[in-house]
């Protein structure tokens, strides 16, 4: 199955749960349906992270969505319909950077996923996607050497994710 289908699978099964979307129990059901159909897309970025590259033993190593796709097809339920979710194009433009992934090692891993919760059908991020790693305290590394964070959210994803930075929830 190519690409190009699941994602228009993840984004039809997105519109297709509008209506559900406002009801708690159905939100972690619709953003782990969209999780799979994305995870299944290989998109990896030649990156990763220092520990990853210097590693002198086999170490165990997983891929990190730079954008994490369940927190992604939050804010596009909650704050994205009108745009996303009406445009396939901008859809799948975002879900170019959605589908990248890194390789970092298995206690890397952990710690990122630590920086996210979901409480009760509340989202709560610890930082910005943005600053996920270096709050993280990885180091990235690409086909030059050391780099910074090389994605951008659109502008109006940047805004509607400052709604779940909580950094206090994480105390």
């Amino acid at each position: 199955m190519s690409d190009d289908i699941k994602l228009k699978v993840a984004w039809n099964a997105l519109r297709g749960n509008r209506k559900l979307w406002s009801s708690n129990e159905y939100q972690t059901a619709i953003t782990d349906q969209f999780y799979n159909s994305v995870a299944s897309i290989k998109n990896e970025a030649n990156i990763m992270s220092k520990e990853v590259s210097t590693a002198e033993e086999k170490v165990p190593v997983e891929k990190d969505h730079f954008f994490p796709p369940q927190t992604i097809a939050r804010m596009l339920m909650d704050f994205g319909q009108e745009t996303y979710l009406e445009d396939y194009e901008m859809f799948a433009e975002l879900m170019g950077d959605v589908t990248q992934t890194i390789q970092v090692t298995r206690e890397e891993n952990s710690r990122l996923r630590r920086q996210t919760k979901n409480k009760n059908g509340i989202l709560y991020l610890q930082q910005s996607l943005e600053e996920k790693y270096v709050d993280a305290g990885i180091e990235l590394i690409g086909g030059r050497g050391e780099m910074d964070f090389p994605f951008s959210l659109p502008e109006d994803l940047k805004e509607c994710q400052k709604k779940y930075i909580k950094p206090n929830k994480f105390r």
